[in-house]
Parts: C-alpha cells; structure tokens; sequence
C-alpha cells in the first residue's frame, strides 16, 4: 500500500498525529513555535510566549486596567461636553454657539432698555351723557390738536389719561416726568399739550404712551374754560368711556391727584 495514501477514518495522517494541520507546533515544554502567530490573534503579533506561572503578567494587566480606565475617562468627558455632537457639526457647531450668544446679548438688552410694567387699560365706546362737553361729568371736547408730525390727533383718543394742559412759558419738565411715572403706575396714557410750542419729551418718555401735541388755536383750553396763555398747567382726567373725572386747576402737585388717577381704570 502506498504511504502517501489517504487519511483513516480516525483522522489520522500517516504522515503525523492526529489534527497535526490544525494546530501548530509545539516544542518538548509545551509552547508554540517561537516566530509563528497563533490562529485568531491580529497579524501583527508575531507570536504570543504564556509563562509558567500567571503571576508574571501581573505588570501588563496593570497596565491593560489602567488603558482601559483612561479610555472610560475619556468617554464621559466627551458624552459630558458633547464633543461627540460638536464634531458631527464641524465649523457650523461654533458659529451656531456665537449666533446664540449675541441673541441671548441682543435679549437681555432689549429687558434692559425696553420699559416693563402693566399693559395699558383698554379704552371702552363713548358715553353720551348729558353733561356738556369740557365740563367734569361730560365727554373730553371735540377737537383737533396737532402731533410732532404736522397731523391732527383727536383728543378724544385719549380715553383712559390725562391731558395735561401746559403754557408755552411753563418751564414744567419735571413736571411732565413726574405726570409720566404717575401715569405709568395708573397704566393710562398721557397727553401734554402745549399751545404754539409743542412740549420736549425725554427720550424714555417718547414711546407711545406719552404724546406731545400742540394746540395754535387753544381750542380746547377755550373748551375747558381754562384761562388762554396761562402759566399755571391744567390736568384733565379722562375715563375709558371720554367722559371727564376731573379737572384740576394748578395741578403742579401730581401726589393729591393720586386716588382720581387710581378711578380711572
């Protein structure tokens, strides 16, 4: 019979021991053949030498645990960061980082500089009472002053406020601030009107609660049976329905007008 025949049904190769193609080879202790890798291990391991006693790999699990732990450090500090999510971005991540910031800037400013307070009370239809006009129980009168633009402003669009009533010669600026603030607590509007010189509203006052106008013809001074050209200023109060509170003769002490303003809303 020929010795290069085929292998028994035992598996055994006449030329070696059984499964001799499966395994490497081993020398009399027992290790593999030094310089040949071992099946399964990455390619670049030449060959892997175990030691007798597993106490000299104590050093190099050392060093294996300790990899691993920087390596798990390493990841929460990236999952905390959302580093992960930044680089997924690219160059969009910072600049959406920036245009956040000058919104969260451009808000902040806005809370700043932007009055806060109550929003104002809501005028209602008019009345029709049958009091006459300019007088304490009757509608505001009927006229037509003139805004910084050159354009009538009804007087009676003022409905809740007060119509302050002040003469060209009046030197009323603090006046006019402390009408604003007490306006502002009551949530009504505030009408300054000057005769031929329209009133200087600072730049906080200017914002559409409180309204400069002008009134050549004093129409509505004539109206009130206020004394044309006076020097003293004239508050006029206003409730939501056009019909006048109060008309307050000499009102440079704004505190005593404080529970009339309060009726108003």
């Amino acid at each position: 019979m020929d010795a290069s025949g085929p292998e028994d049904e035992g598996g055994i190769s006449p030329a070696g021991d059984p499964g001799d193609r499966d395994h490497p080879r081993r020398d009399e202790d027992g290790r593999g053949e030094p310089g040949r890798p071992l099946s399964g291990l990455p390619p670049g391991w030449a060959a892997v030498v175990i030691p007798d006693d597993a106490r000299e790999l104590d050093a190099e699990a050392a060093e294996v645990r300790a990899e691993f732990s920087r390596e798990r450090r390493r990841r929460r500090v990236r999952r905390a960061l959302r580093l992960d999510q930044l680089a997924r971005y690219g160059l969009s991540a910072p600049l959406m980082g920036l245009v956040l910031l000058v919104l969260a800037s451009f808000a902040s400013l806005l809370v700043v500089v932007l009055p806060a307070g109550a929003p104002l009370t809501p005028p209602a239809a008019l009345a029709r009472p049958l009091v006459l006009p300019g007088r304490e129980g009757g509608l505001l009168p009927d006229v037509q002053l003139t805004d910084a633009r050159g354009q009538p402003f009804p007087a009676r669009d003022l409905r809740p406020g007060v119509v302050l009533v002040v003469g060209d010669t009046c030197d009323c600026a603090s006046l006019i601030a402390e009408y604003t603030h007490a306006t502002a607590e009551a949530r009504v509007r505030l009408l300054v009107v000057g005769a031929e010189r329209r009133p200087i509203l600072s730049t906080e006052e200017a914002r559409g609660r409180v309204v400069a106008v002008t009134d050549p013809a004093r129409r509505l001074a004539a109206e009130l049976l206020l004394r044309p050209g006076g020097a003293e200023p004239a508050a006029v109060l206003v409730r939501p329905d056009g019909v006048v509170h109060r008309i307050a003769l000499n009102a440079r002490n704004v505190v005593t007008l404080r529970t009339d303003l309060a009726a108003l809303t």
